[in-house]
């Protein structure tokens, strides 16, 4: 609230031409039409520079945007600096975790919350090709492998070791192409109770097709 308050104010100031700065007096009654409101940036196919994205954090904070969504691997880059698997750090990508630290107490400070992305089964072509014995050789021994649950559910957690603010972790679940559906399926809801034993929410794209249950059960819900 603080952080959209002094947005707000800023976005008011008037400056003259001697440099002196006044606001106008009125009263705000300013509210959001939607809580999700987010901008993603694809770190998984460009390596985008600590500048650009505390631009783009200053740009949403001034427009008064709530999350930053980093996917962070694609099949052709990795920008995460996995400690557990030190093959997927590539100096292309430029980041530390020290520079995503750095990174979320600047959004933070602004209002913004950081929403880390680790796309599975599909998108995975990085983690198959540096580690086949944890993530498998093809996206359905990924989604079928316990070893690379674990491996999956480690970088969720190193994740969120950086990005401490989120109250949510997406794991993709897109376009993964040849993958059974109720593989995926089950694959994502076994991600998806790690990701809640930490006290996040888990965020998907469409995925797979929802099963019997799942549709009854989001019907309970209310969902959409």
């Amino acid at each position: 609230g603080f952080a959209r308050a002094a947005a707000s104010l800023l976005q008011l100031a008037r400056v003259d031409e001697d440099g002196r700065v006044t606001w106008p007096r009125c009263t705000l009654r300013d509210a959001p039409s939607f809580g999700f409101r987010a901008f993603m940036v694809d770190m998984g196919r460009n390596p985008h520079r600590k500048a650009t994205l505390m631009r783009i954090v200053d740009a949403m904070w001034l427009f008064k945007l709530r999350y930053l969504q980093l996917h962070l691997i694609d099949d052709q880059l990795s920008s995460w600096p996995s400690e557990a698997f030190p093959k997927l750090r590539q100096e292309r990508a430029g980041w530390t975790l020290d520079d995503y630290r750095a990174l979320e107490a600047y959004a933070s400070a602004r209002g913004i919350t950081i929403i880390p992305e680790i796309e599975v089964p599909g998108h995975s072509t990085i983690l198959r090709r540096e580690y086949p014995e944890v993530f498998g050789k093809n996206p359905t021994e990924l989604a079928r492998s316990p070893e690379a649950q674990r491996g999956v559910e480690t970088l969720i957690s190193e994740c969120l070791e950086v990005f401490r603010s989120s109250p949510y972790v997406h794991v993709g679940g897109d376009e993964a192409y040849g993958v059974p559906q109720d593989l995926q399926r089950d694959f994502i809801n076994r991600l998806n109770r790690f990701v809640r034993s930490l006290g996040k929410r888990t965020i998907v794209w469409e995925g797979p097709r929802l099963g019997v249950g799942e549709r009854g059960r989001r019907a309970e819900l209310g969902g959409d």
